[in-house]
């Protein structure tokens, strides 16, 4: 992997880690329901691209290994496991859709909330 790449997944892990510590309950991050609109707004957005960048790896995986560039050191052959893999990211592909457009519904519904007493 690539310094890049690896620093890249890095941030992405980061990003979510410190997201959740700051939206943990005693925290005081979050002042208004605007604010869990746009949390939610942002995570739809992020969650919508993560089937591209999952067919992206499989996609780099299936090339490499009909080029025969990938070996598995267990006795079933690479093909074998690269169609695993595959798969997997196939379900995670779809459980990615469905959680952004869940996202995309919970934040219709959270972009109608406001304040009680009407404080912003």
């Amino acid at each position: 992997m690539s310094d890049q790449t690896r620093e890249a997944a890095d941030r992405a892990v980061d990003a979510i880690r410190e997201l959740t510590r700051l939206t943990a309950a005693g925290q005081d991050h979050l002042h208004c329901p605007g604010d869990v609109s746009e949390v939610i707004a942002g995570l739809q957005v992020r969650t919508g691209q993560l089937p591209r960048l999952l067919a992206h790896v499989a996609s780099w995986l299936t090339t490499e290994g009909r080029c025969g560039r990938i070996d598995y050191d267990g006795s079933d052959p690479a093909q074998y496991w690269i169609g695993q893999v595959n798969a997997s990211l196939s379900e995670a592909l779809a459980g990615a859709d469905q959680l952004a457009a869940a996202l995309g519904e919970a934040h219709g519904a959270a972009r109608g909330q406001t304040p009680a007493g009407g404080a912003r």
